[in-house]
């Protein structure tokens, strides 16, 4: 049928654009996203809590960013850790039960020692305590209203 049109999205037609790339991160982007995260976090300016305060939380930032999850790890530091489980767990739109599920199976596979949070309420707190925070807003990435 030629005069048959495919619709995608709210009925707007498909465009296909070169130009357009995805804003994925490959996994050494996020890496080094992270690490210029809390050198902009050290270099930032103080904001309203006192000097003594945010140079606390500077140092806290950096101490995170260089802890290993667990002993023997390599690859990842709690910071880059609790990062991407609250990246993904806002990514695919799961609940705080899931999360905290997975949160306890983990610190139970991984070796003694490691730093795992056991609930997404540790995991956000380890942030909060860190300066860093996000506010999720629930809108449709193609701009529809929302009601």
């Amino acid at each position: 049928m030629q005069s048959y049109i495919n619709w995608y999205n709210h009925r707007e037609p498909r465009v296909l654009n070169e130009n357009i790339h995805d804003n994925e991160m490959s996994n050494g982007d996020h890496i080094d996203g992270i690490n210029a995260l809390v050198g902009d976090r050290i270099r930032g300016e103080p904001r309203d809590a006192t000097e003594d305060e945010e140079l606390g939380n500077f140092d806290k930032l950096e101490e995170g960013a260089k802890r290993k999850l667990y002993p023997s790890c390599t690859n990842y530091s709690i910071l880059k850790f609790v990062i991407e489980m609250l990246n993904v767990k806002v990514m695919t739109n799961l609940s705080n039960n899931v999360l905290d599920m997975m949160l306890k199976l983990l610190t139970k596979v991984l070796s003694k020692g490691n730093l795992v949070p056991r609930l997404t309420y540790e995991a956000k707190k380890i942030l909060r305590d860190l300066g860093i925070s996000y506010k999720l807003i629930d809108a449709c990435k193609i701009d529809c209203a929302l009601f």
